[in-house]
């Protein structure tokens, strides 16, 4: 009977480092596209979510309320 093949034994480790540096590029874009931009918080109207404090401060305001940042 034949044994089960690990990654390893079927090319090495590259396969398997090649998925997980993938994976941890994948997290680092979702992560910086998430902290970009003027986020609108859908179940508040008008409302902007400050990117950096995520309070949400009316349309009208231009800087967050609570840390101070430019909207």
């Amino acid at each position: 009977m034949p044994s089960l093949a690990t990654p390893f034994q079927m090319g090495g480790a590259l396969p398997v480092v090649g998925v997980l540096l993938a994976l941890l590029l994948a997290a680092i874009v979702v992560y910086a596209l998430r902290n970009t931009g003027e986020y609108h918080d859908p179940g508040a109207g008008d409302a902007v979510v400050c990117p950096r404090c995520h309070h949400s401060t009316a349309a009208s305001d231009s800087v967050c309320p609570e840390c101070g940042k430019d909207l």
